[in-house]
């Protein structure tokens, strides 16, 4: 698809579960996800692709991608235990930069140090694999689709989001409990197509 920045895909870690995943390979580009520090590294499950955050400073890093205008991220992802802010994708360069399930039904949003929270009309399930996907328009409009349906929130969100993390955000907090298996990420006008395109991918993924 036009504008992809990154595409962490499922199962490309290997045939083999490790408990120290140092690099998740970025199938769209060359900014591939990393973890130096071995106690931060998460551990990879071979045969469901799932790549496991302990909730305990566990985390992947990439280089920053400022995100200013139009952009599409979205994530097959399952979340455990109690669901209080738990950061999908943040900025562990950066302060103030992330966006997290701050409850089982709220999305939280911080870009350029202000906070927004949306209430989605369903409450996620802990243990549950679904599809989560955020994009904002030019006219700084967020929208969110779980499972690929859309949650009509309404929610404007001026501000550059500053990107370059799965699992955390600066200063080290808000971490995510529970296993990535696709992370994808746009930087491009937001259309009804491509939207549907990527729900219908992260959906495969989601049945796989």
């Amino acid at each position: 698809e036009a504008g992809l920045i990154s595409w962490y895909e499922l199962k490309t870690l290997g045939t083999n579960n490790s408990d120290n995943v140092s690099q998740w390979i970025d199938s769209g580009g060359g900014d591939a996800l990393s973890q130096d520090t071995s106690a931060n590294q998460p551990s990879y499950l071979a045969s469901d692709g799932g790549v496991v955050l302990d909730g305990d400073n566990e985390h992947m890093v990439r280089p920053v991608k400022s995100l200013s205008d139009n952009f599409i991220i979205g994530a097959v992802i399952k979340l455990d235990e109690e669901i209080v802010n738990d950061c999908v994708f943040g900025g562990v360069t950066n302060t103030s930069n992330f966006i997290r399930f701050s409850s089982a039904n709220q999305v939280g949003f911080k870009f350029s140090n202000t906070l927004a929270t949306a209430t989605i009309p369903i409450e996620i399930e802990a243990g549950t694999k679904f599809t989560f996907l955020v994009t904002r328009n030019s006219d700084d409009a967020i929208a969110i689709y779980i499972d690929g349906v859309n949650m009509n929130v309404s929610l404007t969100k001026a501000g550059t989001f500053k990107w370059d993390a799965i699992g955390m955000r600066n200063p080290l907090q808000n971490d995510f409990q529970g296993k990535f298996y696709e992370v994808q990420a746009y930087e491009q006008t937001v259309t009804a197509e491509l939207i549907s395109n990527i729900n219908q991918r992260l959906k495969e993924v989601r049945d796989a």
